[in-house]
């Protein structure tokens, strides 16, 4: 019984220490895939004026993924900072820029301003997080649309 136990043990660490040596290669020869992008570090390595030009298409050719509507309105909004800035002569730092456009509007807060108006906004700058929070922002657009709503029902 001792010999077995020993024979056992023995080819044990001889098995183990064989898979230890063995190096294994891959066997396909596909090309390696390039790692995906987002449309935020495609945007911070751009010029100010080729971004001015570019489209919801572009960025989706460039990136290989299709933008939301909350991505093209932030694109859409972060053009037309980048525009105001260069008429001003100012400095455009476009990594910031390149994060505004990529936080878009934040549906909750949009929909919290809209319902609420003033409160929605009034408890989004209570609870905003930090500089780049965009909640204030999207709560202004939902109670501005609120605005646009009652005077429209009103006039009519």
């Amino acid at each position: 019984m001792k010999k077995i136990v020993t024979l056992l043990v023995a080819l044990m660490f001889t098995l183990s220490s064989v898979n230890a040596g063995m190096i294994l290669v891959p066997a396909s020869n596909e090309p390696v895939k390039k790692e995906a992008t987002t449309p935020a570090d495609v945007l911070s390595k751009m010029d100010p004026k080729a971004f001015l030009a570019l489209t919801p298409a572009k960025i989706q050719e460039m990136t290989g993924k299709k933008m939301s509507l909350k991505q093209k309105l932030g694109l859409k909004l972060v053009q037309r900072d980048i525009k105001r800035q260069l008429k001003q002569g100012k400095e455009v730092n476009m990594g910031e820029m390149a994060k505004k456009a990529a936080g878009g509007i934040d549906i909750l807060w949009f929909l919290l301003g809209l319902v609420l108006g003033l409160i929605g906004v009034i408890i989004a700058l209570i609870t905003k997080k930090g500089k780049d929070d965009n909640r204030v922002k999207s709560s202004l657009i939902g109670w501005l649309v609120w605005i646009a709503i009652v005077v429209i029902a009103y006039v009519l």
